[in-house]
């Protein structure tokens, strides 16, 4: 039977119908399907799904010794259901999605489960398998454009002829900065607004997931745009009612967070706070260059933990930037065009909105690259090993890449230059702690042309595990920390706690003269969840301290109302420690 397959079908704790596996059904109608340990209950559904074909959704229960289980699913012929789509304006509708829905039967909900997805032609029209009874819905899409529903009443015929999508009217805007300017590229969300909590905080993804249940032919419940080199932005298509709109998470925000509208807003004035960098490519006669790429990483306060990655394609005339508003320096790394890259680092002051910097990229040279290979010794799984690399006149880096578990990689092209690496351990299959012993490796000079090898030579790490010896004194729930609470609303909790509560520790090597002491950073586990912090909170969490050398060391805690005291301790390769600190006097 061509192109027939069987989905597994479970039900969620709220009635919704989802499809954890799929398997195609062979010639003559057999198949076989895995009955996965995530299936929630005892009860299985399988959906049998085929071009021409009624869709059957049939349960039962699985042997409970693991044998073989045989359920047949018997299909009924169907004609095909046709028909056109058309807007408001009476024009066709290309690209809609149009989705035809059956009733899932063992869902206590009765929620609807999509068995066939078509997008519709240049002139709108669309063709779907279903059966000739049975009960069907339809539900089509399009966004800028509306929606469209029918129920079975509307149904009964194989061709429906025209559909309209209908949708409110537009709900527009400019997005500018505190001074004024405009923000161009910036994506913005909008969603239904409704009373709950809960749904206040949906995305446009979560509603888009949930289309089915929500759209009834009156217009979209989210949707997505972006902003032109004005700042100015559109959307069309809505359903009545309240909606917010708010960034997309991980760029620069709103001033306000999500920010209440209604469709048929055309004067709405929204303040974003982000920072902009202005970036020309020109060649050394200073001629504008376009579609070079442009890689950019900014990082905030907290180094490569906050960093985030931008990329961009360059345009005569420049091309703006967008960065997060807690961005504090940016590296950059333009290429192509054909062309010599280039790489920059910028630093942005507090107060300055928009900066202005220029990339020339020189005649075109053959690139060179980095080769890195580790060495582990006789009898050790490999690792895998991320590779950070930047030019050595710029302080973070501009690219990665990976040496997997052959233990030997090279970096993509890079201009003829001076460069440093870093080197970070990624854990592998045998989750095997390896510890280098050179993370740092450079200057490293790259010629036109040629490739530079270096080697690093890898060994069994060891780790500290810190158990306070007392129990806490107060009640976690009072503290803030209770398991009610969400693991931002406990990390601010320990941050309050950390002057009082905060047992710092830091380590040295035992030869080291004078001492080098550097702050040993743990994953703690606990009220806390998981985090990785340079302290621990006394009698409240224990800890495991990051990757360090085999060999003796010392360590220096200090304790709350104590003073600091040191320990030394012989770290074992491929093991974990535990040292007990001495508590702190009541």
């Amino acid at each position: 039977m061509d192109e027939a397959r069987v989905e597994l079908v479970v039900t969620d704790p709220l009635g919704r119908a989802r499809a954890l596996a799929s398997a195609p059904c062979e010639a003559d109608g057999t198949y076989a399907i895995e009955l996965l340990d995530a299936a929630p209950s005892d009860t299985v559904t399988l959906c049998a799904l085929a071009p021409g074909f009624e869709p059957t959704l049939r349960g039962g229960s699985p042997p409970k010794d693991g044998q073989p289980w045989k359920l047949d699913l018997p299909l009924c012929p169907g004609e095909p259901l046709t028909g056109r789509l058309f807007d408001n304006r009476g024009e066709a509708v290309a690209g809609a999605q149009v989705t035809l829905l059956v009733p899932d039967r063992r869902a206590a909900s009765g929620d609807l489960w999509a068995v066939h997805t078509t997008p519709s032609f240049a002139d709108g029209r669309f063709s779907l398998p279903r059966a000739a009874s049975g009960e069907v819905y339809l539900h089509a899409a399009k966004e800028g454009v509306g929606t469209a529903w029918l129920g079975p009443d509307e149904l009964g015929a194989q061709a429906l002829g025209e559909v309209r999508l209908r949708g409110g009217p537009a709900l527009a805007g400019v997005v500018r900065r505190p001074d004024g300017s405009p923000v161009e590229g910036l994506t913005l969300e909008l969603t239904q607004r409704t009373t709950g909590k809960a749904s206040r905080k949906r995305t446009a993804e979560v509603w888009l997931a949930e289309r089915f249940t929500h759209e009834r032919g009156d217009g979209l419940l989210a949707a997505s745009t972006s902003t032109d080199d004005a700042g100015s932005f559109s959307v069309t298509g809505l359903r009545p009612g309240p909606y917010l709109v708010r960034a997309r998470p991980g760029g620069p925000a709103l001033v306000g967070g999500a920010v209440p509208c209604a469709p048929g807003t055309t004067d709405l004035e929204l303040v974003c706070n982000a920072r902009s960098l202005r970036l020309s490519v020109v060649d050394e006669t200073g001629a504008a260059l376009g579609d070079a790429r442009i890689l950019a990483t900014a990082w905030g306060a907290g180094g490569d933990a906050t960093a985030t990655t931008i990329e961009a394609t360059s345009r005569v005339g420049g091309v703006a930037l967008d960065l997060p508003g807690t961005c504090e320096r940016l590296g950059l790394f333009v290429s192509g065009a054909g062309r010599q890259p280039w790489s920059g680092e910028v630093v942005l002051t507090e107060g300055a909105h928009v900066r202005e910097r220029e990339a020339v990229l020189g005649p075109s040279q053959a690139p060179g690259r980095i080769a890195v290979a580790v060495r582990v010794p006789d009898g050790l799984p490999a690792a895998v090993y991320r590779v950070a690399v930047r030019p050595a006149s710029v302080s973070r880096p501009l690219l990665q890449f990976v040496i997997d578990t052959a233990l030997e990689s090279e970096s993509p092209d890079l201009a003829p230059g001076s460069y440093r690496l870093e080197l970070i351990p990624r854990g592998g299959p045998g989750r095997v702690d390896h510890h280098l012993a050179q993370t740092d490796l450079g200057p490293v000079l790259v010629e036109a042309g040629k490739s530079v090898r270096l080697e690093v030579e890898a060994r069994l790490g060891a780790r500290i595990e810190l158990a306070p010896p007392v129990q806490a004194r107060e009640d976690p729930a009072a503290l803030g920390l209770g398991p009610d609470r969400s693991p931002a609303e406990r990390e601010a909790a320990f941050a309050r706690l950390a002057p009082s509560h905060g047992a710092r520790v830091e380590w040295t090597r035992a030869d080291a003269d004078p001492a080098d002491w550097r702050p040993l950073t743990f994953t703690v586990r606990g009220p806390s969840w998981r985090a990785r912090r340079a302290w621990l909170l006394w009698g409240l969490e224990h800890g495991t301290s990051e990757l360090l050398e085999a060999g003796p060391i010392r360590l220096r805690i200090d304790l709350p109302e104590s003073e600091p005291f040191e320990t030394e301790v012989a770290l074992e390769p491929g093991r974990s420690t535990s040292v007990t600190p001495k508590p702190s006097a009541d």
